[in-house]
C-alpha cells in the first residue's frame, strides 16, 4: 500500500534525501525507520485499524511521516485546514471522530479548545514547541517508540484519508479517498508528466489538501526529493527552486500570477524547473502566456 513506497525507496535509495525541510532532512532510509517508529508509537496508544487521526499542522516533512504511518497501521488521516476558525473545525471533526489529534505548535490554543469541546478525542499529541496540558511531545512519543519493522494494515481499497471539501454547497463533506486512488493516480500522472528518477518536486501549496498529497506521491513512487516549504511567499518559492534545483512543483494560478509580478524574479536560477502542474482554480490565458514565455 502506500506505506510500501517508504519501505521499497528505503530498500532502493537508502541514502538518497527523501524530505528535506526547513530545519531537517531524511534520507529515505530513515524516513522509513521513522515511520516504523511513529506507527509502533501510535498502536502504543491503543490505535487500531479505521481510527482516525486529525492533523493540525503547517506544512513540514512530519506530515508526510504521518501520512505514511497511518498508511502502515491502516489508520485514516484528517487533514485539516489550518486557517479553519475552532467552530469550523469543530463541525469537520464531529464528523471525522479522530481518536487522536495531533497538532502544530502554532496551532496548540486551539487544538486545546477543540479537546474541551470534542471528548472523543483521546489522545492529543503537540509537533514542536513546549509541551501543553494533557498533551505529549510528537518528538518524545517518537524518540521512546521502538525502530523494528512494521508489516502494512492496510489493503488496497482502504481510506487512506478524509478530504474534507471546501464546502461551497453548504458544509464541508469528508471525501474518502483510498490507497488505490492515489496510487492509480500517481501511475497516471508519472506517464503524463514523463517524470523522472531524478525528479525534485518542490512542495509549495498546502500538504493539507488533496492536490499537494497526490504530487508528492507521484513523484515519490519513484524515489524523487521532496522538498517541503512551510510555506509559499513568491521570493521563497524563488530561492527553494534554485537551492535544491527542483524540477516539478504543483501551483495554483494565483501562486503563478504572483511569482510573474515578483520584481526580483529575473535574479534567481529557474533552469532547473522543467515543470509546473497548476490547478484549484481558473488559470487566465494572460497569466498562461506569460507563464509560458
Amino acid at each position: 500500500m502506500l506505506d510500501e513506497i517508504v519501505r521499497r525507496n528505503a530498500l532502493r535509495f537508502p541514502r538518497k534525501a527523501a524530505l528535506i525541510g526547513e530545519q531537517s532532512q531524511s534520507t529515505w532510509a530513515e524516513l522509513d525507520e521513522r515511520v516504523n517508529r511513529l506507527t509502533h508509537a501510535l498502536e502504543a496508544l491503543g490505535l487500531t485499524r479505521g481510527d482516525r487521526i486529525a492533523l493540525l499542522l503547517g506544512n513540514c516533512p512530519e506530515y508526510f511521516e504521518l501520512y505514511f504511518a497511518c498508511a502502515r497501521g491502516g489508520f485514516i488521516a484528517v487533514p485539516l485546514n489550518y486557517r479553519l476558525t475552532v467552530p469550523e473545525a469543530r463541525q469537520i471533526l464531529s464528523a471525522a471522530e479522530p481518536a487522536l489529534l495531533v497538532a502544530g505548535s502554532g496551532y496548540a490554543s486551539q487544538a486545546a479548545e477543540l479537546r474541551t469541546v470534542l471528548p472523543g478525542i483521546r489522545h492529543h499529541w503537540i509537533l514542536g514547541g513546549a509541551p501543553a496540558p494533557g498533551a505529549s511531545l510528537y518528538a518524545a512519543a517518537l524518540a521512546a517508540a521502538p525502530s523494528t519493522p512494521v508489516a502494512s494494515r492496510s489493503v488496497e481499497g482502504d481510506t487512506f484519508a478524509m478530504f474534507f471539501t471546501s464546502g461551497t454547497t453548504g458544509l464541508p463533506k469528508g471525501a474518502m479517498v483510498a490507497h488505490g486512488n492515489l496510487i492509480a493516480n500517481g501511475y497516471n500522472q508519472a506517464i503524463a508528466d514523463a517524470s523522472r528518477a531524478e525528479d525534485i518536486n518542490l512542495v509549495g501549496t498546502p500538504v493539507y489538501h488533496v492536490g499537494a498529497v497526490f504530487m508528492a506521491i507521484t513523484y515519490m513512487m519513484l524515489g524523487c526529493t521532496q522538498v517541503v516549504l512551510p510555506q509559499f511567499t513568491p521570493t521563497a518559492w524563488l530561492a527553494a527552486l534554485a537551492r535544491h534545483r527542483a524540477t516539478v512543483a504543483l501551483l495554483i494560478p494565483t501562486m503563478i500570477n504572483s511569482l510573474l509580478n515578483e520584481p526580483t524574479l529575473e535574479s534567481y536560477d529557474r533552469a532547473s524547473l522543467r515543470l509546473i502542474f497548476y490547478g484549484g482554480g481558473p488559470m487566465p490565458p494572460t497569466v498562461l502566456e506569460r507563464a509560458l514565455r
